[in-house]
């Protein structure tokens, strides 16, 4: 690609690749100077250059520019990433229907279970805490929500192997950081919000104003934003959406509401009530945090086009969601469940749900 499709202005010399880490330059590649936590990209300019970078983009003053290379300044390296990598791999998130999904819980779930049961109906792929996941591909992540060169590469990736969907988990650092910048969602999808991650963010506050970015600035405009109506932060969050509301609930009305809820610890039963209609629906998956998930995901698929009804039989076998609420059977005569909880909110469930399937004594 010529380097003056990714900057306006710009000479038309052949790009071979995008890169922020020097040590992993190419011959044609473009660096950029991008400012971390610990280190900072332009004290790797001349490692770069070395490795084979013909351009570099940067932020601060370059002082020892050298010959041959070519030097643009930007105001914000991420953003002007995010940007280039979009353009570099052809736009991948326009040519799939992109739902995201941020919160401290339930995001893995959520993610999986959407592309469970959208994936026989059109190829689906799936980028998170667990796996990425397309077609017959599967790989390991680094992080929850991967760096923008990363992302967008594996979203091209999938729009080859001719994925239609992709469901992708937003983490609050992957928002702060700008990290899907590059990325217009056509559905975003709330959880909820409880106590995590503050050794990053600080506070509290600055915590749901990074999950607030998802809503207010990565939503298409004619998309939808799928809220937890039952969620105290829910009233915070309407205001700042920029597409329309669709909300899920059990205690409170909702276009999507749960009631008269039956759980063993093998499957869930309930009536879904959508529109003044109710149907009845049942699952295998158990706990009430995922019947809140299951109705998330029940919202989203509907609200982009998937027949209720379709999507109603899906969830009477939904596959098993590794390391969450995992429930082992090798025949003992006791429960083991394996799951990822961390948080403090998240293990007062697992446990709640725990004590609820032992037997008195057990």
């Amino acid at each position: 690609m010529r380097l003056s499709k990714l900057f306006k202005n710009a000479p038309t010399v052949n790009v071979t690749g995008l890169c922020f880490d020097s040590r992993k330059v190419k011959k044609g590649n473009v660096y950029f100077c991008l400012p971390g936590l610990t280190y900072d990209g332009h004290d790797f300019i001349d490692s770069a250059i070395e490795n084979g970078a013909i351009c570099i983009v940067h932020s601060r003053p370059v002082s020892d520019k050298r010959d041959g290379v070519i030097y643009i300044r930007v105001a914000d390296v991420n953003e002007a990433m995010n940007q280039c990598a979009r353009i570099f791999f052809g736009k991948p998130s326009d040519k799939m229907t992109m739902y995201g999904i941020t919160g401290t819980n339930g995001k893995s779930t959520i993610a999986n279970v959407i592309r469970s049961i959208l994936d026989p109906l059109e190829p689906t792929g799936y980028i998170g805490t667990i796996a990425i996941e397309y077609g017959d591909v599967k790989l390991m992540p680094d992080l929850t929500t991967p760096d923008a060169l990363f992302l967008q590469s594996r979203l091209n990736d999938m729009v080859n192997a001719g994925m239609k969907a992709c469901a992708l988990e937003v983490s609050s650092h992957g928002l702060a950081q700008g990290r899907v910048n590059g990325i217009n969602f056509d559905v975003a999808i709330f959880t909820n919000f409880t106590y995590d991650h503050l050794d990053f963010h600080g506070t509290l506050e600055n915590y749901f104003d990074a999950k607030t970015i998802l809503f207010k600035d990565r939503v298409k405009p004619e998309g939808v934003c799928i809220l937890n109506r039952d969620d105290p932060k829910y009233k915070e969050l309407v205001p700042l959406c920029a597409a329309r509301v669709v909300t899920y609930g059990i205690e409170n009305e909702a276009d999507y509401r749960a009631i008269h809820i039956e759980m063993t610890n093998e499957a869930s039963h309930f009536d879904l009530i959508h529109n003044g209609q109710s149907y009845p629906v049942m699952t295998n998956l158990v706990a009430t945090y995922n019947i809140y998930n299951l109705l998330a995901v029940i919202a989203a698929l509907h609200e982009t086009g998937i027949d209720l009804d379709k999507i109603i039989a899906s969830c009477k076998a939904i596959p098993q969601v590794q390391g969450r609420l995992e429930q082992i059977d090798e025949g003992q005569d006791f429960n083991v469940i394996v799951d990822f909880a961390h948080t403090p909110d998240g293990m007062e469930k697992v446990m709640e749900f725990g004590r609820s399937i032992t037997k008195e004594g057990g």
